[in-house]
């Protein structure tokens, strides 16, 4: 292959050397910025699990406080769940007596899981110049695999599909070497490369039965001989069989009982989660075949994705298989177009975009690479400036847009569907931002106890970045359950068809964006429309204990009236205000026991006390309700179904009033 002219060879050195030192010091400097994911305190727990059953049944060790809650990995529903790559943050904690506050651990985690990535791109870097000897053409493909905004924020909390597509990569360089240089060396190091990427996710066997093929093309090519086939082939796969047992625990008593149950569990994979797609909701088991094309499309840069189909039509143009590189090629293109088409053919569930196929990236980025060679290796000088000029300002274009954004990169859509995109997908399905709504709420508010609504938001995870004196004071509960209690409310736009949301009662105060685009947003409890049953309420009747109802009223909200039985149909509050007034909605302060709010609350207006109309909820939480406008003096509240379980009970009412501008 006829080298690029390029000013000199050992200043493009100097400049990737200087490429991987700015990505070092990057990485250390910001993986903290980066709030707990959903995902990751369950990660966490699987490795400890592991732990737990390596010192308790393995060494016969006494077990630490913090492992002996946990159940035992036996019953744990997760025990087929590749740990080993995260191990090394558990030992961390083990090896430090637990001492270090659980947010420092998950930073501790984002900084362990963006060096594997960072060691990653390095390999990336070695395959593109061992395969285009070119250190202009690496450099490029080092830059375009660093800046690509998804892959760049979940390189810090995404410790499954990131920690593959790192270890993927690293398979694919020695894989190269393979390729190169069959030897029982590099038989061996492949193999245990391919087996710590599929702890992590099965598909990693795809370079295993790559690497397997490769020598079986060999052996009818008569480039090595039966000896050879038999002695690299065993390597590879009774060191990936060993290891596959190895790095599962729970297969060490019954491994092929293990074995069944985990091949089990991975077949019948299900979630019974919707995903927005094209602006709508569709369930995630019975999504459109071009779910995970449209998704890599919409979530890549444009020009790479342009360049990838150029490489497509030169690959397939000019088809020859004359030395290991160009086999090399051919099954970088293979392996993208069977793990892109699996998931489609096998109509598999998917979800959160195309995350579970990251590793499909830089099979993607190895064609654009491709692509960007054939053009730079032109002997036309403008076509060769213009590329790399294209190339330049793309990088630097989607560079000042991940730093614009930071640390948002994860909610990245390119220029075609930006301004679509909050009407037709996904955004933070991370929930990466909760983070910082939660550090927001503890800036504001300096009560020793905070009661914040979970609004889709994953705060449970989200608390885990906040220091322990703020995580200690916020009390996340699922927001519908009393929002009645509820100062503030953290909401995630991932399931919201649009860019913005009311909460009645509630106003934002707090917004994140990205690119106009809302992906998270706190809301405070707005009482200034509202009035205490105590000012305007003359008298209230029900059905059941009325000389209870004067409790309701009487401005101490530890008071009230109560059923005093299960909650029956018909059962109601009746009240009867001082004046019409025109309202909008009710707030109900339920008794203390923790489910005495209505089961089913229907809401009467009338103007007399004699012609009652239903007021429609337009909204309702278990405290809250909300309907159209209406003039009324009498409102009734009753309750349409029986519970066989909770009494109903009222300590107090706010009556919200609609306000004249």
């Amino acid at each position: 292959m006829v080298k690029v002219q390029n000013k000199s060879d050992k200043t493009l050195k100097l400049c990737t050397v200087i490429v991987f030192i700015i990505f070092l010091i990057t990485g250390l400097l910001i993986y903290d910025d980066y709030g707990v994911t959903l995902d990751e305190p369950y990660e966490r727990r699987t490795g400890l699990v592991n732990l737990k059953f390596i010192l308790k049944d393995l060494m016969n060790k006494p077990l630490p406080d913090e492992l002996s809650a946990l159940p035992a990995l036996e019953s744990y529903e997760d025990q087929d769940y590749g740990f080993v790559l995260q191990f090394p943050t558990i030992l961390f904690e083990y090896f430090t007596n637990f001492k270090h506050d659980i947010s420092s651990i998950y930073k501790f985690r984002h900084l362990w899981t963006f060096l594997n990535f960072y060691i990653s791109v390095i390999y990336f870097n070695l395959l593109l110049y061992q395969r285009f000897r070119n250190r202009l053409i690496s450099l490029l493909g080092t830059l375009f695999l660093i800046i690509s905004p998804r892959i760049f924020a979940d390189s810090f909390y995404n410790t499954k599909d990131l920690l593959f597509l790192s270890w993927f990569t690293i398979g694919l360089f020695f894989l190269y070497q393979f390729f190169h240089r069959t030897t029982k060396q590099n038989s061996l190091v492949l193999a245990i490369v391919i087996a710590l990427a599929a702890n992590t996710r099965i598909i990693g066997y795809i370079l295993l039965i790559t690497a397997g093929f490769y020598l079986l093309y060999l052996l009818l090519k008569k480039k090595i001989d039966w000896k050879q086939f038999f002695t690299n082939g065993l390597i590879l796969v009774v060191v990936n069989i060993l290891l596959w047992f190895l790095f599962f625990p729970a297969s060490w008593g019954k491994p092929i009982d293990f074995l069944i149950q985990s091949i089990h569990h991975f077949t019948n994979n299900i979630s019974g989660s919707q995903e927005l797609y094209l602006g709508r909701f569709e369930p995630s088991m019975d999504l459109p075949w071009h779910y995970l094309p449209v998704w890599i499309f919409i979530s890549t840069p444009l020009f790479y994705t342009v360049l990838f189909f150029i490489g497509v039509i030169f690959l397939i143009r000019d088809f020859r298989i004359k030395d290991p590189d160009q086999v090399f090629d051919y099954i970088i293109l293979g392996i993208f177009i069977i793990s892109f088409l699996m998931p489609i053919c096998l109509h598999s569930t998917l979800y959160n975009g195309w995350r579970h196929f990251y590793f499909l990236y830089v099979l993607f980025l190895y064609v654009v690479i491709f692509a960007i060679s054939i053009f730079l290796e032109n002997k036309n000088k403008v076509i060769q400036t213009v590329t790399l000029g294209l190339s330049i300002g793309i990088l630097i274009f989607n560079g000042a847009w991940m730093i614009k954004n930071h640390p948002y990169q994860m909610v990245y859509f390119n220029v075609l569907v930006r301004d679509k995109a909050p009407y037709h997908f996904e955004k933070d399905y991370w929930r990466a931002s909760s983070s910082e709504c939660l550090r927001f709420i503890a800036s504001q508010s300096e009560d020793l106890r905070i009661e914040v609504g979970d609004y889709d938001a994953e705060l449970y995870s989200a608390k885990f970045a906040l220091n322990k004196v703020d995580r200690d004071r916020i009390v996340e509960e699922p927001f519908g359950y009393d929002a009645w209690h509820m100062k503030y409310v953290v909401l995630n736009y991932t399931k919201v068809i649009g860019n913005e949301k009311e909460i009645p009662f509630y106003e934002p105060v707090y917004k994140i964006q990205v690119d106009g685009m809302n992906i998270a947003a706190v809301f405070e409890r707005k009482d200034r429309d509202g009035i205490w049953a105590n000012a305007i309420v003359k008298d209230v009747k029900s059905n059941i204990n009325t000389e209870l109802t004067p409790r309701i009223f009487d401005q101490d909200d530890q008071t009230g009236w109560s059923t005093e039985r299960f909650q029956q149909k018909g059962d109601y509050l009746l009240f009867e205000l001082k004046d019409t007034m025109k309202l909008n909605g009710i707030s109900i302060l339920s008794g203390t026991g923790k489910y005495e709010y209505p089961q089913d609350l229907q809401i009467e207006g009338s103007e007399n006390g004699i012609d009652w109309e239903i007021l429609p909820l337009t909204y309702q939480t278990q405290s809250d309700y909300a309907f159209s406008p209406a003039e009324v003096r009498y409102i009734k509240l009753m309750l349409d179904q029986d519970s066989d379980e909770n009494a109903w009970a009222v300590n107090n009412v706010m009556f919200h009033v609609v306000l004249n501008q």
